[in-house]
């Protein structure tokens, strides 16, 4: 029989680490290493999985309720220490990394290997599939986000700002594009109608967003670009229509003076 981990609850030593030990569960009974007490296994292995339970509720707890992405990372971190495959901990830290993205797209790719590598076996698969939502909302929040930065008017600054666009939109089609297929395998390890329309959703949104990268989308010199193909991760643009450089300067100008 495989030892289990097992939290002391009696131990006074603050650090908690000290208070972990292994546990063999058919045993019966152990002793703390920290302060030598005697327990049952059971009561011991009880208590550190309540320790993590606590843990996972209040990364929770600081990512909806207090809204701090940051602070919650580090919280969800905490769990991965002592168990590095809770599939709660690693897709709670992927919110985390969508939300404090912004515009830095090495966020969003450090999440999507967190996600790829989740499995959702083992855990309850309501809480997974409520969590596969989130982070479904969270990247379209991101999208919206990357494209106020970058457009004045519904026109890209310039060409570098289109092809930031359209490199952050084509990474949040294949993340939602891997939700997608996982919840799928959910689906039919699960069957449930609020799945099946999730993921009817999600196929929608991912067609919406597709159509966008298939879009002619323009610079605020008035200069047309479509995307041609992307080489390495980085998007390749042709020029469709050629701008006026001074017509963003002049449009500016007349915007301030009738304010």
């Amino acid at each position: 029989m495989a030892t289990k981990k097992g939290l002391c609850p009696f131990c006074q030593n603050h650090r908690t680490d000290v208070r972990i030990f292994q546990v063999n569960p058919e045993a019966s009974t152990c002793f703390c290493p920290s302060c030598m007490k005697e327990m049952e296994p059971i009561d011991a292995i009880e208590n550190y999985l309540l320790y993590i339970d606590r843990l996972l509720s209040k990364a929770d707890n600081t990512l909806f309720v207090a809204c701090d992405p940051s602070l919650a990372y580090q919280e969800y971190a905490d769990v991965l220490e002592y168990e590095p495959k809770t599939a709660h901990a690693l897709i709670g830290r992927i919110l985390c990394l969508i939300y404090m993205g912004k515009v830095r797209s090495s966020y969003l790719k450090e999440a999507y290997i967190l996600l790829e590598n989740t499995s959702f076996k083992g855990c309850d698969l309501d809480v997974f599939t409520n969590f596969l939502e989130k982070i479904n909302t969270a990247l379209d929040e991101y999208e919206y986000a990357v494209n106020k930065r970058l457009t004045f008017k519904e026109h890209y600054y310039d060409e570098e700002c289109l092809r930031l666009y359209w490199s952050h939109l084509s990474d949040i089609v294949k993340m939602k594009e891997l939700i997608l297929s996982i919840f799928d395998n959910i689906n039919k390890a699960k069957p449930s109608e609020s799945r099946a329309a999730a993921i009817n959703m999600l196929e929608v949104s991912i067609d919406e967003k597709k159509r966008i990268l298939d879009l002619e989308a323009f610079t605020t010199d008035g200069s047309g670009y479509h995307l041609d193909h992307f080489f390495n991760g980085k998007p390749f643009l042709v020029k469709t229509s050629q701008g006026d450089a001074n017509k963003f300067k002049r449009y500016r100008l007349s915007t301030l003076n009738t304010n």
